[in-house]
């Protein structure tokens, strides 16, 4: 993996480290799914399962509330990202942050979030979209008690400044805007990039439909869990049995 400078990002300092306040980041080489080995590729069509249908809301995301364990490395551990699927308008940027004792790392994952048209089982694909679903980033090898954390800028490839996280009290409109799933081993995560409550159109709320499939990624970690009992496997996140057959895709145009 050989991370290259991706210039002129200036990011909100309030949410967590993972965009702070300077004139560079990095960004990571994206590599294709074919390239993969870990046999990832076979389980893409159970993961779309997971995605949210366009603009089908989430009433209640905090049943779908990140468990922060569940990013905290049970094992030292080549992490790899895989881009899974989006819905937006906007043109997203993923980061992350990884840190252990008083070490600390942070990047740009993906610096555009927008899949390609050819990929039809995108929510919202289009012709200037650069990802292909499955496309992935290999972030390198960390250490066991690794705390590992996500966000993103809205419309940030275009210079968008909201940063969006885990905890809704460091979110500019101070709501939810992450989903979290696990399944077969990997956390699955959706992110919500408009601002304020669902259909309010008054600024700065951005009319959002809060269906949290404008950025979708899967991540490969190994986590620090108990064995659950067979009951409970399913909800480790929240994550139900009707969660697992999600509503039919629809490829409309949002307005962002």
């Amino acid at each position: 993996m050989k991370p290259k400078l991706f210039t002129n990002l200036i990011a909100a300092a309030a949410l967590t480290s993972i965009f702070s306040i300077t004139a560079s980041a990095f960004a990571y080489d994206i590599k294709g799914i074919d390239t993969d080995t870990t046999g990832f590729k076979t389980l893409i069509p159970e993961f779309q399962k997971l995605v949210q249908g366009e603009r089908t809301g989430i009433d209640n995301p905090s049943l779908f509330k990140l468990d922060p364990t569940k990013l905290l490395l049970a094992a030292d551990h080549d992490v790899n990202i895989y881009f899974l699927n989006e819905g937006a308008g906007f043109k997203n940027q993923l980061g992350f942050s990884a840190t252990k004792d008083s070490n600390s790392q942070s990047g740009l994952i993906f610096e555009n979030v927008s899949c390609h048209s050819r990929n039809i089982d995108c929510q919202i694909p289009s012709n200037d979209g650069v990802l292909n679903i499955g496309d992935y980033v290999e972030l390198g090898t960390f250490k066991k008690g690794t705390q590992f954390d996500f966000s993103i800028i809205a419309d940030g490839f275009n210079g968008g400044r909201y940063v969006y996280g885990a905890d809704p009290a460091s979110n500019p409109d101070g709501l939810e805007h992450l989903v979290a799933y696990e399944y077969k081993g990997y956390v699955v995560l959706g992110f919500e990039d408009l601002y304020g409550p669902k259909g309010n159109a008054q600024p700065p709320n951005q009319n959002s439909d809060r269906d949290f499939n404008d950025v979708v990624f899967v991540v490969d970690l190994p986590v620090v869990k108990e064995v659950p009992e067979p009951s409970t496997t399913l909800s480790l996140l929240g994550i139900t049995v009707v969660s697992l057959v999600r509503f039919g895709h629809h490829h409309l145009s949002k307005t962002d």
